[in-house]
């Protein structure tokens, strides 16, 4: 169906160039429901018509994400999930992407030439597949496969890797996986679970939703799919088949620890070395200009620990910013260091782990990263963690 139409004014355009040729204005007040629309425009040649489309989403500014009474949304499968699912009722899991288990990285663009050319450098998947006619879509808009409205949602999200369940079990939202390790995966996928009804899902459907209109409207068709009748899944799954598909967050999380740092980039801010996620980093300013190291990050236990060691997770795409020498230093106040250990860890992405000489109680704990592997000017963590008495 057209929506509307017009032309531009005649005019010449020279080639090669990038030209401003007019402005379109369509009011989109007019699209109460998701919409997917096309603006095509065609110049005509001395010998043929030249074409070009793109697509367009449109979003309603405002909808309702109230949880339905008959439906429990849950970011864990707790006592009450279990205690629901066990008596037949709905129960909508939105796993927080860095619970999931797994060590593929997805991405929103396929990969460049292929992994085992960039050496297993991410993104380690190819898009995603889904049936447009599905009812989880009556509210969102799709084609079968990626597109940009899929870009939010896929950069804010971890695929469930479904390998050890039911072979008739076919996710909703399908990740292609690369084709050097085929496996199934998955960001959307409804069970039985004993009486009751599941849908699992690992894209960030809680965060900023009033800044992402996508993953806001996405919320809404999951909700109203779950509380209809056509959420009927037909194949029965274990629970430990679904818990298993998920890891206890880390301790730094469960100790509500936080991170700062000397200095940071912005998108690699110092709270991402904590955040139980290898695929996100704290790394050292690199703009307008890098300073030359010793750069740190510290972070804040909440509580007296005894502190056995540390594990550095280099970052494991490129060796920008991998730590070479090193030191280890603990406070009590976060103001006056202790230097405890030292030392120089080889240019690999391989976990590094530090073991205290004498084991320290201490609140606040920092890294100080005195040269790169390569040296230069930066550093750069994907994961730090600590080692405590008990943890092991």
């Amino acid at each position: 169906e057209q929506i509307d139409s017009g032309e531009l004014p005649n005019q010449d355009i020279p080639e090669c160039q990038l030209v401003k040729v007019g402005q379109i204005q369509l009011p989109l007040r007019q699209f109460a429901a998701p919409t997917k629309l096309t603006l095509a425009v065609s110049v005509a040649g001395p010998k043929q018509l030249h074409s070009n489309s793109w697509d367009v989403w449109v979003y309603p500014t405002s909808v309702d994400t109230v949880v339905p009474a008959a439906v429990y949304v849950t970011s864990e499968l707790d006592e009450l999930a279990i205690s629901k699912l066990s008596k037949g009722g709905k129960v909508l899991l939105l796993a927080d992407p860095k619970t999931v288990k797994g060590d593929v990285q997805i991405g929103f663009s396929s990969i460049f030439w292929n992994t085992a050319w960039t050496d297993g450098q991410a993104p380690h998947t190819l898009g995603i597949l889904c049936d447009p006619e599905h009812d989880l879509f009556d509210s969102f808009p799709t084609d079968f496969c990626s597109n940009w409205q899929w870009w939010e949602l896929i950069s804010r999200s971890k695929p469930m890797a479904m390998d050890s369940m039911a072979p008739e079990l076919r996710p909703i939202v399908q990740v292609v996986p690369d084709w050097f390790q085929p496996q199934r995966l998955g960001l959307v996928f409804e069970a039985k679970v004993g009486k009751g009804k599941l849908v699992a899902c690992s894209m960030d459907l809680k965060t900023d939703l009033d800044k992402r209109p996508v993953a806001r409207q996405m919320l809404h068709s999951l909700l109203q799919y779950v509380n209809s009748d056509a959420c009927a899944p037909k194949q029965d799954v274990a629970l430990n088949d679904v818990q298993d598909l998920f890891r206890e967050p880390p301790l730094l999380q469960r100790l509500g620890a936080t991170a700062w740092a000397d200095s940071q980039n912005s998108g690699h801010e110092a709270s991402l070395a904590i955040d139980g996620n290898p695929n996100t980093m704290w790394h050292s300013s690199w703009e307008p200009s890098a300073t030359p190291p010793p750069h740190w990050i510290a972070i804040d236990l909440k509580q007296s620990l005894e502190v056995e060691g540390i594990r550095y997770v280099p970052r494991a795409d490129m060796t920008n910013g991998r730590i070479a020498s090193y030191e280890i230093h603990v406070s009590d106040d976060g103001k006056t260091w202790q230097k405890l250990a030292a030392g120089e860890w080889q240019n690999s992405a391989a976990v590094q782990t530090v073991k205290f000489e004498n084991p320290s109680t201490t609140r606040y704990l920092k890294l100080v990263a005195c040269s790169e592997v390569m040296n230069r000017a930066w550093s750069s963590v994907a994961e730090l963690d600590i080692i405590i008495a008990d943890r092991d």
